[in-house]
């Protein structure tokens, strides 16, 4: 059919230019540079992991709780939270010993110690916690009863591995790093054809001007989203060879929903709580898959914004010029608290992929912004794409009639 022959005839263009292999090339320094960083904070977790190092924390820690509680302005309840939080913190500290011994630590019973600690402190209306503490002290619970119950071995910090890094790449990558590249890689796309000899040609084909139009924006879709993943999976891949693949199977909290408390009032306004049954768990390889497939939207929605600003403006330096302007102005212009009841609707706030299916990306606003869901970012996108994609049309139809 003639649709698929001007997509390969789109395709083929794509690859030849050198705009391709530069923007290609730069996403691979750029992930190797990452992978560089996140091998250093390895490096540093494992000083901060050993045995010698947390003993001394833990004894600091212990020292200076014992302070506090010599302290006569001290309460009863903190003076009787502080005796549990001491002997919870020696017997960490003889575990820690009897691990640097070399003997084996039955890591499920003291994981459960810890499970039976955490319901304890939340059970207690005295502990002085507040309510962003206890809600993440729930969720890390709700994953520790996770493990315990389906018998998985509690893992030390963010251990590399190509899971986790894969999982680090989506969060840098996708805070500003794709929009840039995919809309500097679709900038040009239409406005380049904007010449009267090139015009002419393309108008002149046995095919109507809507395809032409689809050709073009399947083809530069399609190669964006297979050179930035064909990236990731092969840094993936290399990671996994050199520091093993990690656990599929591990848990990850995801899915957390946040409201106002409107009980409470903070400097005129709210904080946010998380609402109560909205986590779940799922694995952390269900999780990678999930960040893929949304990832893939977005970088759809990308191609949509960019693809729509090269049908409007005929210059091809302006169009990429503009679409750079956009998208970092947008990164930065929802992070104003003034401009926090917009940012929901950018599709720029959904870039770090992993923070928006666990419910995280609520906290990355200058004012926390719990109508930033996983649901509303996957409408966010599907709408941005299907209305910059319209606006495409009708301005390269009218721009086709002028020629």
């Amino acid at each position: 059919m003639m649709i698929f022959t001007l997509i390969s005839n789109e395709i083929k263009k794509l690859m030849m230019r050198k705009k391709t292999i530069i923007v290609f090339a730069a996403f691979i320094l750029l992930t190797i540079a990452i992978g560089y960083g996140v091998y250093r904070d390895e490096q540093n977790r494992k000083q901060w992991s050993s045995p010698e190092f947390r003993m001394a924390n833990l004894e600091e820690s212990i020292k200076m709780r014992k302070q506090d509680m010599d302290n006569p302005n001290a309460s009863a309840e903190n003076k009787s939270s502080g005796k549990e939080e001491i002997a919870n913190m020696e017997q960490e500290l003889a575990n820690i010993k009897l691990e640097k011994s070399g003997k084996t630590v039955d890591w499920k019973s003291q994981l459960k110690e810890n499970i039976d600690s955490s319901q304890k402190i939340l059970n207690d209306n005295n502990s002085g916690m507040v309510n962003n503490e206890k809600d993440r002290m729930k969720l890390e619970l709700q994953k520790s009863k996770y493990l315990y119950d389906n018998n998985i071995k509690p893992e030390e910090g963010n251990k590399l591995n190509a899971l986790n890094f894969i999982q680090t790449l989506f969060g840098v990558l996708g805070t500003i790093f794709i929009a840039l590249g995919v809309m500097v890689f679709t900038g040009d796309m239409v406005s380049g054809e904007f010449t009267p000899p090139t015009m002419k040609i393309l108008l002149t084909q046995p095919v109507s001007r809507a395809k032409v139009l689809a050709s073009k924006f399947i083809a530069v879709a399609g190669v964006a989203t297979l050179l930035i993943l064909v990236v990731e999976i092969l840094s993936f891949v290399i990671m996994g060879l050199i520091f093993g693949f990690g656990n599929a199977g591990y848990p990850v909290i995801a899915g957390t929903i946040y409201k106002w408390d409107l009980t409470q009032s903070i400097y005129g306004g709210h904080p946010i709580i998380a609402v109560a049954g909205s986590s779940y768990i799922m694995t952390t390889g269900n999780f990678v898959i999930r960040m893929f497939l949304m990832q893939t939207l977005f970088i759809i929605t990308c191609v949509s914004v960019g693809f729509m600003l090269s049908s409007i403006v005929k210059s091809s330096m302006v169009s990429v010029s503009l679409s750079i302007v956009i998208v970092v102005a947008l990164t930065i212009l929802v992070q104003m608290p003034a401009l926090n009841k917009v940012a929901q609707y950018m599709f720029t706030s959904y870039g770090d992929i992993g923070s928006v299916l666990s419910g995280d990306a609520v906290m990355r606003f200058a004012n926390p912004n719990p109508n930033v869901t996983t649901a509303f970012g996957i409408a966010t996108l599907i709408v941005t794409s299907v209305v910059s994609y319209l606006i495409a049309h009708i301005v390269f139809t009218k721009k086709d009639i002028l020629i």
